[in-house]
């Protein structure tokens, strides 16, 4: 007779978990919607920003783990580059 009222009592304990897990789960539903919502607008911000900041291939340097813009110089030949170089040098020396 104890062990019918105890294998009823872990049955009804155990009845009670599960139905404490789908009251849990109706109830927080209408939050898990919002928040697979929230993710997928996440996503697609993401790509967008991706879009806006991407670089053209040919005007692009890759690093260590991103994409940096290539430099523009001021000096468009090696040679004027030369040339300002070595003025101060020689006024230096």
């Amino acid at each position: 007779m104890l062990a019918i009222l105890a294998s009823l009592v872990i049955a009804a304990s155990g009845a009670a978990a599960i139905g404490s897990i789908v009251v849990t789960v109706l109830a927080q539903s209408a939050a898990m919607r919002q928040v697979i919502a929230d993710a997928r607008l996440i996503a697609r911000d993401r790509e967008f920003l991706v879009r806006l900041t991407e670089v053209p291939a040919g005007n692009a340097r890759v690093t260590v783990g991103h994409i940096c813009p290539a430099p523009r110089y001021a000096i468009s030949r090696w040679s004027d580059a030369e040339v300002l170089l070595s003025e101060p040098l020689r006024e230096a020396a």
